[in-house]
């Protein structure tokens, strides 16, 4: 009887070593489900190019300072060389179906920018729980692919996603134009 009762626990153990072992980390299940995403949000002739490590993020605020402002640079490059390209909206000859799809990557862009700054600015007003730990949301993965757009023209991007505390469900999705 000793026998039996030591052999079933050990199994009992082995078998929830075995059960943990196998189930996936949240970091991983996040890279997959992004990239999953990205695939359901693009066409299927992407070719993606670098996937970040899943970054764990606390509180409101998914977007750092030092990203926040990295993005602002990033895309004040690429509307400076949008206005270049059209002699700063002059050349109007040459504004057609590409150039459409440009301005509004770039105008999704800057508004995602804007809202991504109000959620900070709405939490740096919260002063009464600056010392109070965020809670654990959730994860950010940044994905960035090559593609043509649906007229036909190729493109570099960078997708964001925000996920789940468990890393299973997008919670947010936003795009931000790559210059070549």
């Amino acid at each position: 009887m000793k026998y039996m009762v030591i052999s079933l626990v050990s199994v009992f153990c082995c078998s929830l070593i075995l059960f943990f072992s196998c189930s996936e980390s949240p970091d991983k299940r996040a890279t997959k489900v992004a990239e999953k995403a990205l695939y359901s949000l693009t066409s299927d002739s992407i070719k993606i190019t670098k996937i970040s490590k899943p970054e764990m993020f606390y509180g409101l605020n998914f977007i750092t300072p030092k990203e926040k402002d990295e993005l602002s640079k990033r895309l004040l490059k690429y509307t400076n060389q949008f206005f270049e390209e059209t002699d700063y909206f002059q050349d109007m000859d040459e504004f057609d179906a590409e150039m459409s799809e440009k301005v509004n990557r770039q105008v999704d862009a800057m508004n995602t920018l804007r809202l991504l700054c109000a959620y900070g600015e709405i939490d740096n007003l919260n002063k009464k729980h600056e010392n109070v730990q965020k809670p654990f949301n959730g994860w950010k993965v940044k994905i960035t692919f090559e593609t043509k757009s649906p007229k036909g023209s190729p493109y570099r991007s960078e997708y964001w996603f925000i996920l789940d505390k468990k890393a299973e469900i997008v919670v947010k999705s936003f795009e931000i134009p790559l210059l070549y």
